[in-house]
């Protein structure tokens, strides 16, 4: 029995972080508190943790656009990146590919969780 390899434990939430930074990324405005006036104590650590969510949504994004990475020497190849557009952005056809989209997304999915356990990337 061949044993599977070890999922990332945020795999999801980083596709979602990924999901929501490119329906936001033009808006500056989502790195300041959204409770400032009521939280003052907490302002710092809030943009902090806004900060950090994007550094993490632009290295998924570095890492599904990069063609390849010395720890993990196969890249994302186009249809894995429209499945994952498709599925989580919702901005890119998928008709180009005779695989069903749920095998490729699986497969792209599978290549992320590599990419980010190699890169350790929280």
């Amino acid at each position: 029995m061949v044993n599977a390899p070890a999922m990332h434990p945020r795999l999801d939430w980083h596709l979602k972080n990924w999901a929501w930074w490119h329906r936001n990324q033009r808006d500056t405005d989502h790195l300041d508190c959204k409770t400032e006036s009521l939280w003052a104590g907490n302002y710092d650590n809030e943009r902090e943790t806004n900060a950090a969510d994007v550094h993490q949504a632009e290295q998924v994004e570095a890492i599904i656009n990069s063609d390849r990475c010395p720890a993990v020497p196969d890249g994302f190849d186009e249809v894995e990146r429209c499945a994952l557009h498709y599925m989580h952005l919702g901005t890119a056809v998928y008709r180009m590919n005779r695989e069903p989209l749920d095998v490729v997304y699986d497969r792209a999915r599978a290549r992320l969780n590599r990419w980010l356990l190699a890169k350790g990337i929280p």
